[in-house]
């Protein structure tokens, strides 16, 4: 089941539980010939009833296991257990939301960051490339009066 899947299901159990008797819902434990095996609120009133099996019908004991397995999954379906899951999916979801919110700042300071150290490397290599004119002219024409000494600064003022 898909995550639409899910909450498309969870919804429809949440908008049916209008009208419905309230829980928690208990089931009983052994079905009795005459009564069946009731599934009660703690009010008293019966939510379901699952008949048992007839005397003597083929794999009586087989489907009255079944049917105990049933009256005690019932049971564990009552509104409030609904209702519990409803808020630890609101819950859940909260956090995803979060997180999402989360990841997007740092995916945002990331892009900047990024952009950032892009304009220093350009910054290093035009400086580099500066210095590398100066030395070419200072080993053509002699030394151009510290214009080297002031890029090779700026360069490492640069890379800091």
């Amino acid at each position: 089941m898909t995550d639409h899947e899910g909450r498309k299901a969870l919804n429809g159990i949440m908008e049916g539980l209008d009208g419905v008797t309230p829980g928690p819902w208990v089931g009983t434990t052994a079905i009795s010939s005459t009564m069946g095996a009731p599934v009660a609120a703690q009010t008293g009133t019966i939510i379901c009833n699952i008949t048992p099996a007839p005397q003597g019908f083929p794999g009586k004991e087989e489907i009255d296991r079944y049917q105990l397995a049933n009256i005690a999954h019932i049971a564990r379906c009552s509104p409030e257990t609904f209702h519990a899951i409803e808020a630890l999916v609101k819950e859940q979801d909260a956090e995803i939301e979060k997180q999402r919110s989360d990841a997007s700042y740092w995916c945002t300071a990331n892009n900047a960051a990024e952009a950032i150290i892009k304009t220093k490397d350009a910054e290093i290599e035009r400086l580099r490339e500066a210095l590398q004119a100066v030395e070419k002219w200072n080993s053509k024409f002699g030394p151009y009066r510290g214009l080297d000494n002031i890029l090779s600064a700026a360069l490492k003022e640069t890379q800091s």
